[in-house]
């Protein structure tokens, strides 16, 4: 994990030198072995595909969630879905 994880940070960092010390897992796919791997790559931040807010300081800033946007409704309705995933915490 550690290797293929470095090895596209050292490719990236060729095509753009101010890459970001972040990673979105592929499909989702996280476990304590692949955030191990992550932080040893020098990752900073890991995006899982889960739901979940997250908050400074109290969340994993390895296994923080997001919310997916979609370009065909309005922003209320999505401020609206977002808000209901979340349980009304976002």
């Amino acid at each position: 994990i550690h290797e293929q994880v470095a090895g596209s940070q050292a490719c990236l960092a060729a095509l753009v030198p101010d890459a970001k010390p972040v990673i979105a897992y592929p499909n989702g796919n996280v476990s304590d072995q692949v955030v191990a791997g992550c932080r040893e790559a020098g990752m900073a931040f890991g995006f899982t595909v889960e739901p979940e807010v997250f908050y400074p300081g109290q969340s994993d800033p390895m296994r923080a969630g997001r919310f997916v946007l979609w370009g065909g409704r309005s922003i209320e309705q999505q401020c609206a879905a977002t808000l209901a995933q979340a349980g009304g915490r976002a």
